[in-house]
């Protein structure tokens, strides 16, 4: 159920799981994407 404790409520208030992508571009270069993942959402109500 969504109010379960714990149930993984992202920033977007929905539930399931948030993107997380580290990029790095230059002058010279095209932006590069160094690492993905994906992780649920915060545990508690405080973040």
């Amino acid at each position: 159920s969504p109010n379960k404790h714990g149930a993984g409520i992202g920033y977007n208030k929905l539930r399931g799981l948030n993107g997380l992508t580290a990029t790095i571009s230059t002058a010279k270069a095209a932006p590069l994407v160094l690492g993905q993942q994906l992780r649920k959402g915060a545990e508690s109500l405080r973040g």
